[in-house]
C-alpha cells in the first residue's frame, strides 16, 4: 500500500468515527393526535407558560439536514430552527426518534 493510500484509508476512518447514525424518516408516526407522514417529525413546543400544555405538529425537515437522536447545540442548526424560540433556547433543544421538544419561554 503506498503512503497516500494509506493517509486516505486514515482519512475516511476518522470521517467515519464523527458521523451521527441517522434516524430514518420512512412510514407515518403518531404525534398527539396528529398523524405526521413520511419525511416529518413530531414536534412537542412547550408555550412556557405555566398550565398552557404543549402544542403538537408536524414538520419536514429541510433536504440535507441530518435527523439524528440529540440535545442543544448538539443538533444541527436545521431541526433547532423549526422551534419557535431558536436561537434564544437553542440549549433547551431535544431530538429523540423522530420527536423533536420545544422549550418555551
Amino acid at each position: 500500500m503506498t503512503r497516500m493510500s494509506l493517509l486516505a484509508c486514515l482519512f475516511t476512518i476518522s470521517c467515519m468515527d464523527r458521523m451521527e447514525p441517522s434516524t430514518s424518516l420512512a412510514g407515518s408516526i403518531t404525534c398527539d393526535t396528529l398523524t405526521c407522514g413520511s419525511g416529518q417529525i413530531c414536534e412537542d413546543a412547550s408555550s412556557g407558560a405555566p398550565d398552557a400544555g404543549v402544542s403538537h405538529g408536524c414538520v419536514t425537515p429541510p433536504d440535507g439536514c441530518p435527523v439524528f437522536d440529540c440535545r442543544g447545540t448538539a443538533c444541527p442548526v436545521c431541526i433547532a430552527q423549526t422551534c419557535a424560540y431558536y436561537p434564544e433556547l437553542y440549549d433547551g433543544v431535544i431530538l429523540s426518534g423522530r420527536t423533536l421538544s420545544c422549550p418555551g419561554e
